[in-house]
């Protein structure tokens, strides 16, 4: 009986030592995966982090060109008033009151330069 249990003992530790080395392929497996994953995961954030500073750049490129829009808007807001006031000069002097005007606007520049020699 003795011999039995001893036997019985061995077989149980040979089946443990097997189930052992079965856990530690398949441990040697998952540290393997997860070393891949976390290597994949340092790539990706350092992907991430550089997509974020060219997105930020963007953001700052199109809130300049947004600036200068504004800008050039004004401008053409005050060039568009500019060019009506021209236009309503232009049409005051196509108008007989103008020419009706224009002589005696004419001797008046020409006293004011004589008086101021």
């Amino acid at each position: 009986m003795p011999a039995d249990d001893i036997e019985q003992a061995r077989a149980e530790t040979l089946r443990l030592a097997a189930l052992l080395a079965e856990c530690e392929v398949q441990l040697a497996a998952a540290n393997s995966a997860r070393e891949s994953h976390e290597h994949a995961l340092v790539t990706a954030r350092g992907a991430l982090d550089a997509a974020g500073g060219a997105l930020a750049d963007r953001d700052a490129e199109l809130r300049d060109a947004r600036n200068a829009i504004a800008g050039l808007q004004a401008e053409n807001r005050r060039l568009d008033g500019a060019l009506a006031a021209q236009d309503r000069i232009i049409a005051y002097r196509q108008g007989i009151r103008w020419w009706l005007q224009l002589p005696w606007l004419r001797a008046r520049l020409w006293w004011q330069r004589l008086r101021d020699q």
